[in-house]
């Protein structure tokens, strides 16, 4: 990780202080022809072919393996019907693909892979479940998670904390992939079923009369017996 960007999120995802699921092996993504290059470079810029080459890799390394995957995108482009086709087919194939709404008060559907039909587009909120300024809502979003002042870790090992749907994304990316390895005989399908069946409803405040987000907040592993 050239920028620190990715290693703050996989903190969130599966690191030891703050991951949600401790017990993953966190996979670095690469374009699968140039290995020694990142998705997304020292300044935390790249290219739409970049990303896609980057879900081509992880779903390369999931079919060789056959073993549960989950896909983390925290990034946002505008609108692009290439990244939402890859990133639907990477679904199809059985690798749920959790992705970051956008950081632009907009609506998600504006915005890709966040517009994408299959994938689990997740926005933020604060500490108050409060639908974070930020953030982008509106019919493409499927859920909530935390996104204002997240902790995590930085590149020299360091806690800091950041905020954006960035981060947000990794908290549902986690607690699937716990579920999943509960019992890894489940299919993608269920798994992706399982993410907003499985959330806290009604809860989240700030969305108004006409956002036609889905009004799910995402539950920790330990609040799965949790009443809804």
């Amino acid at each position: 990780d050239d920028n620190g960007h990715g290693t703050f999120v996989s903190s969130i995802i599966g690191g030891r202080t703050f991951g949600v699921a401790k017990q993953v092996s966190l996979v670095a993504v690469k374009k699968p022809h140039r290995r020694d290059e990142k998705v997304l470079d020292a300044h935390g810029v790249g290219t739409i072919s970049g990303l896609i080459q980057g879900i081509q890799y992880a779903a390369t390394i999931f079919n060789a393996s056959l073993e549960a995957a989950v896909i983390n995108i925290s990034a946002e482009a505008d609108f692009n019907n290439a990244l939402n086709k890859v990133v639907n087919a990477v679904v199809a194939f059985g690798i749920p693909t959790v992705v970051s709404a956008g950081n632009d008060a907009s609506d998600a559907c504006t915005v890709s892979p966040g517009s994408a039909t299959s994938a689990l587009t997740i926005s933020a909120i604060d500490i108050n479940d409060t639908v974070a300024t930020f953030s982008n809502t509106g019919p493409c979003v499927d859920m909530f998670a935390p996104g204002v002042k997240v902790a995590g870790i930085r590149r020299n090992g360091t806690e800091k904390t950041m905020s954006g749907t960035s981060f947000s994304a990794p908290y549902v990316t986690g607690a699937v992939a716990a579920y999943w390895g509960e019992d890894i005989k489940r299919d993608g399908g269920e798994i992706v079923n399982w993410g907003g069946g499985n959330a806290t409803s009604g809860v989240v405040e700030g969305l108004g009369v006409f956002n036609e987000a889905k009004n799910l907040l995402v539950r920790s592993p330990e609040c799965w017996g949790c009443r809804k």
